[in-house]
């Protein structure tokens, strides 16, 4: 067996803290008490803390189990972000979340949608939104990740927040022009969908990470509209 210390002190901005137990294609999720074939608790140490007590646990794992311990994002609060701390994998869609965990993409599938059903029900909607564009595209989609923000003063005082994400096809046409009201809503914008919209903390209001589903071919970049582009 392998020795583990594990606290459930959440973190920072009240962040859940979890740890998971992986075994034989199942993911479980420890709750304080042993857990037969997978983990004994060796012994537990409460600290009151007010809204920082927490539990401190010495475990034996039993061979063959992989843990995975984190806390929710940083940024988001979701969890899946926090796997993607925890382990240094992609967690974007399905098949992603699957991989970071290491088991079937059915047994991920059925313990997320048990566990936290929300969570789930964002990489369905992410799903359909990239097989929608798919169908409606001739070319089929493709995914892009659409980054910026650190504005200079000069730049937010020149409207830099407000300004659209553009979509430009092949030929440079303007085809779409998303506004911070529709980037930051993740679904179906005409013949695109917004998969994911992420905010993270930093100089002149932060930074913003934009996932789409556009047609094959096309390009996207957040700037102001020129004089002639407005469709």
């Amino acid at each position: 067996m392998a020795s583990l210390t594990w606290s459930d002190r959440m973190g920072h901005r009240n962040r859940g803290a979890w740890l998971l137990l992986i075994h034989a294609n199942r993911v479980t999720v420890f709750s304080g008490a042993s857990i037969s074939g997978v983990v004994a608790v060796v012994s537990s140490g409460y600290t009151k803390n007010g809204k920082w007590s927490h539990t401190a646990y010495v475990l034996e794992v039993a061979p063959g189990v992989r843990t995975i311990a984190g806390h929710d994002g940083w940024e988001d609060g979701t969890f899946r972000e926090g796997l993607a701390a925890a382990t240094g994998k992609s967690t974007s869609r399905w098949t992603d979340f699957a991989s970071a965990l290491g088991i079937s993409l059915d047994a991920a599938q059925d313990w997320l949608r048990g566990w936290r059903p929300k969570a789930a029900s964002h990489y369905d909607d992410v799903e359909a939104a990239l097989g929608l564009v798919d169908e409606i595209s001739p070319d089929g989609a493709e995914e892009i990740s659409v980054s910026f923000g650190a504005p200079t003063r000069r730049s937010r005082e020149e409207g830099f927040w407000d300004w659209p994400i553009v979509v430009t096809g092949s030929d440079g046409a303007v085809v779409a022009v998303l506004s911070p009201a529709e980037y930051e809503v993740l679904g179906q914008h005409g013949d695109m969908s917004v998969l994911e919209c992420s905010h993270t903390s930093g100089h002149g209001g932060g930074y913003i990470s934009v996932r789409l589903a556009i047609p094959a071919g096309a390009r996207a970049a957040h700037r102001a509209l020129g004089p002639k582009e407005m469709l």
